[in-house]
Order: C-alpha cells, then structure tokens, then sequence
C-alpha cells in the first residue's frame, strides 16, 4: 500500500553562538580558485542532457 504524504511541517531552532565572532562583518570567505564560467558550463551542459533525455522519451 502506497504511503502518501500531503504536509510536511519543517521546524528549525537558531540560537546563538557563544563564540565571539571576528571584527569585519559577516561577510562569508571566497573559497579559493572558484570558477564560475566553469560551473555555468557544466550546469547547462546538464540541462541540455536532461531536456533532451525527456524528449527521446
């Protein structure tokens, strides 16, 4: 017999961190050597793939 779910109730608690943190904002570090141009190109080639795997279907 198939379960199915009709609502789904996601809670989440954010508490503060008893670590201080550092001087100069909550600005997040740049992981180093990102290349997005590379990560555009992989993503759309992904896309392409599964658009046209939906189409041959």
């Amino acid at each position: 017999m198939p379960v199915q779910i009709n609502e789904m109730i996601i809670r989440a608690n954010i508490t503060e961190s008893a670590v201080p943190e550092k001087k100069g904002g909550n600005a997040p570090a740049a992981p180093a050597a990102v290349n997005k141009d590379e990560i555009v190109r992989e993503c759309a080639a992904l896309v392409l793939e599964m658009l046209n795997d939906k189409k041959q279907r």
